[in-house]
């Protein structure tokens, strides 16, 4: 997937941020993202429907969103509202099909297999609170998330922890006489899945050639993300790794990472 995000003050007149919550008292930040998504089954080499492995699908998505900070009571609030679309439009197969042929990979063959257009909508709460640590060097914080739409509908609480030299997460981020920062990070997040429109369909649009039934979706599912983040000045590149539990009953446990890399304008 491809994520880009900007945050500035003036995006809070950015129509759908006026739709979100905000304390009044607290410090906050507004942004804007964009986001695309592509899922696959493991063998993407097949042109048939593979039964018992996620169906084909992708998503194109813009998000709006603010971070209320309490510096006082060391936490964090952010609201979101997502908007876009699911299924072809969303440009999943072209981008895949593009990057494959680019760098001399497996061509995929079932994109016509995948999930149908549908009109995406979701809100999100989500709200991090320290708990012990100084917040430079050590740091360790509780986390939960509440999501409801007709993408994806779940709840989760988790726990993270940070070691080594990094910005306060808890106080608006400002320019300081130090460039450099250098940290690792393990977060342990239990999620209550309710909708995934990803593996299931939607819920307007139940034309797709192949889902996965609500009665194989499995409710519980364990993640653990852990990474290593390096900041220099206006730029910061990150490292990650994740494993998750099963999503739906006949699949894997997947493991993925990925390389993130941020500058700010």
């Amino acid at each position: 997937g491809v994520y880009i995000e900007l945050t500035d003050p003036s995006l809070r007149r950015f129509p759908l941020n006026r739709l979100t919550w905000k304390p009044s008292s607290e410090s906050v930040i507004y942004g804007l993202a964009v986001e695309t998504n592509g899922y696959t089954p493991n063998n993407i080499d097949r042109a048939e429907i593979q039964q018992g492995d996620r169906p084909y699908a992708s998503t194109l998505l813009i998000r709006a969103f603010n971070t209320s900070i309490s510096e006082k009571q060391q936490h964090r609030t952010t609201n979101t509202i997502t908007a876009g679309v699911l299924g072809p439009w969303a440009g999943g197969r072209e981008i895949q099909v593009s990057i494959h042929r680019w760098i001399g990979y497996t061509k995929p063959l079932g994109w016509h297999n995948q999930v149908r257009n549908e009109p995406a909508l979701n809100y999100q709460l989500n709200y991090e609170k320290k708990i012990l640590g100084d917040a430079r060097h050590l740091l360790v914080t509780a986390n939960g998330m509440a999501r409801a739409g007709t993408l994806s509908s779940k709840a989760a609480v988790g726990i993270a922890v940070m070691s080594g030299s990094f910005q306060n997460p808890f106080v608006i981020p400002v320019t300081g006489s130090k460039s450099f920062y250098i940290h690792v990070y393990d977060q342990a997040t239990l999620n209550l899945v309710g909708y995934d429109a990803t593996l299931q369909g939607g819920l307007i649009n139940r034309g797709s050639p192949y889902t996965i039934g609500a009665a194989s979706i499995n409710r519980v599912v364990f993640q653990n993300r852990f990474g290593l983040v390096l900041n220099y000045r206006s730029i910061m590149l990150e490292y990650w790794q994740s494993f998750i539990t099963r999503e739906y009953t006949t699949g894997i446990e997947p493991k993925t990472g990925g390389l993130q890399i941020a500058m700010r304008l």
